[in-house]
């Protein structure tokens, strides 16, 4: 059965029947943006992920570098939520990977903590179901990870866990994939 690809805030991009082929796309607004309300939730919430990143400066530092972070306001089936997710510096890896967090505003909490992450897309759930997450890490050229969330209710697991690799003499041909061992948080386990 095919499923309705909706990246950012709502707008489809496509249709697909495998999520490995799923569009996905960073956030495009600055954090500095928002309604305050919002704003001071995201500090909040990040400022205890950040803490080992700034030991020894204030508080305000880390503030600043989290104003300075990119944030999408999406909506989860009945649930608003802020995407965030760091521009790059020391706060990413030399190949575009950066943390990425989905916080759930009324409820101010985290639900999707994930680290190296390019891109996101929001795969619409069938009826009133709250849809699932698709992330995407950056290996090279060729070669990148993709992972399905599932909200459990209370916050996202990863549910499936893939290789995506690219045949670099074959610009046309469909990329191969790889299923393996992840964990609830994402993480390889092999």
């Amino acid at each position: 059965m095919a499923l309705w690809l909706m990246v950012l805030g709502g707008t489809v991009v496509g249709q697909t029947a495998d999520w490995t082929a799923a569009p996905v796309a960073r956030p495009r607004s600055g954090l500095a943006r928002l309604l305050p309300g919002e704003r001071d939730t995201a500090i909040r919430l990040l400022r205890p992920q950040l803490g080992p990143l700034f030991q020894g400066e204030s508080s305000a530092t880390a503030d600043r570098a989290i104003l300075s972070f990119s944030a999408e306001r999406i909506r989860l089936g009945s649930m608003a939520a802020l995407v965030v997710q760091p521009n790059g510096g020391e706060l990413c890896s030399p190949t575009g990977n950066c943390s990425l967090w989905i916080i759930d505003l009324a409820r101010n909490r985290i639900i999707l903590d994930h680290g190296a992450v390019q891109g996101f897309g929001v795969v619409k759930a069938s009826g009133q179901g709250i849809p699932k997450i698709v992330t995407r890490m950056h290996g090279s050229a060729f070669d990148s990870e993709q992972i399905l969330w599932r909200f459990n209710g209370s916050r996202y697991e990863a549910k499936k866990c893939v290789d995506i690799q690219f045949d670099e003499n074959a610009t046309n041909a469909p990329p191969a994939t790889k299923p393996y061992p992840c964990s609830a948080e994402g993480n390889r386990q092999e």
